[in-house]
């Protein structure tokens, strides 16, 4: 914690610059790679009487390890083999704990302490593992090279346009907001393998972005939802339909199949008259439907209407096929039938029961109660003698039979 190490410029920091630049966040990374400190002392100010010793020590750890020793003093002085860290690095911050520490471990009372021992950050000791110890790291916790890469690791990928419908055969927006290992954002170009060719609706699509640190191959992905819908056209009415998918024009398929108009063409007279109990089909009444498109269709069945078929008389009747209708007058008679007797035609009742011939019926004397009982019984061949002679017979008061 009291010397830092820039790989650029090799440059040595002091330990209040490295506390200043920490306290104020302003040291982004810091160097852990095993550390050879050098300090130098002199007796007295007399460089010719100097102490000069180095300890290295590995990150994390609390012990360091004499790499280095030097004393002017004959015999010399034996340095110990190791000492605890936060023990050495007192030393580089006061005058009076250097003298404790060497008066504790040396024995020596006659250094000059009216400057600071020399202390400078040099290579790596030889005797450490670079491949396990020669790291950096960054403040979010990556080990890192000579660059910081915390501004390119990604932790989340968002995209710009998460629901999309687009026509066939056309791109999606593969954009999405990267936010990265220091906190900061941008949007990137992701890649997709999904294809448009196809109709598809609510399809789940993968975005991927792939990048490299230092040599390294990196993956993130995220998920958008895809509808791939024809592309259309629109008809000179205004219709807007769909093209086919190889984007060829089918034609508008509303002016196809909407009727612009729709007539009778049989029968050509008007009141159209049926017969009470048939419908207009059974009577063979045809329309004539023009489509928007301009092509005619021939109807005589499949279409819809509200004739009274028990409806005596003549009114308005709605003819409908497919959307479009037309209004006609119908007049609805009774049906007839031809005597056979007479060949006399003459009209059913409306139920369709036959009354008779009114001709035959005028013809034939119709005898009501029993009219051979009066107070003057006459026997037939007297009644029809007074027919026959004077064409008229009564039989009593108001009783009066005729013939002609």
């Amino acid at each position: 914690p009291y010397s830092g190490y820039n790989p650029s410029g090799n440059r040595t920091y002091t330990t209040s610059n490295l506390s200043e630049a920490r306290t104020k966040g302003g040291l982004t990374s810091y160097c852990e790679v095993p550390q050879r400190i050098r300090v130098t002392w002199f007796l007295n100010n007399d460089k010719s009487k100097q102490y000069s010793l180095a300890y290295a020590t590995s990150p994390g750890s609390n012990i360091m390890t004499l790499s280095e020793a030097y004393s002017s003093r004959n015999p010399r002085i034996p340095f110990p083999a190791t000492i605890t860290y936060d023990e050495y690095a007192r030393n580089m911050v006061s005058r009076s704990f250097a003298q404790d520490f060497f008066e504790k471990h040396f024995g020596i009372n006659e250094l000059d302490f009216d400057n600071y021992p020399s202390v400078s950050c040099t290579d790596p000791v030889s005797s450490c593992d670079e491949t396990i110890h020669n790291r950096w790291y960054t403040t979010c916790g990556l080990e890192e090279d000579e660059t910081i890469d915390c501004n390119s690791i990604i932790v989340s990928l968002i995209p710009t346009n998460s629901t999309q419908t687009v026509y066939t055969n056309d791109p999606l927006i593969t954009t999405a907001t990267a936010t990265y290992k220091d906190g900061s954002s941008k949007v990137i170009v992701c890649t997709t393998n999904f294809s448009t060719a196809n109709i598809v609706r609510d399809r789940e699509v993968i975005l991927n972005y792939n990048y490299s640190i230092d040599g390294v191959s990196h993956s993130k992905t995220c998920t958008i939802e895809v509808t791939v819908i024809p592309r259309n056209a629109t008809c000179p009415r205004g219709h807007v339909y769909n093209l086919r998918d190889d984007g060829s024009d089918p034609g508008c398929p509303y002016c196809r199949a909407w009727i612009e108009s729709l007539r009778v063409i049989y029968p050509s007279t008007s009141p159209i008259v049926v017969t009470i109990g048939t419908t207009l089909i059974q009577n063979n009444v045809r329309l004539l439907a023009t489509y928007m498109d301009g092509h005619t269709e021939e109807v005589s069945s499949g279409y819809i209407d509200n004739l009274d078929s028990a409806y005596l008389g003549t009114k308005p009747v709605t003819i409908g096929y497919k959307g479009a209708s037309v209004t006609v007058i119908v007049t609805t008679v009774c049906a007839t039938m031809i005597c056979d007797i007479c060949g006399y035609e003459y009209n059913l009742y409306p139920d369709g029961t036959n009354p008779g011939c009114p001709r035959c019926l005028q013809r034939i004397p119709v005898f009501t109660g029993n009219i051979m009982e009066y107070e003057h019984i006459n026997h037939t061949e007297e009644i029809l003698e007074e027919l026959f002679v004077n064409g008229i017979y009564d039989f009593n008061i108001n009783d009066r039979f005729s013939i002609s």
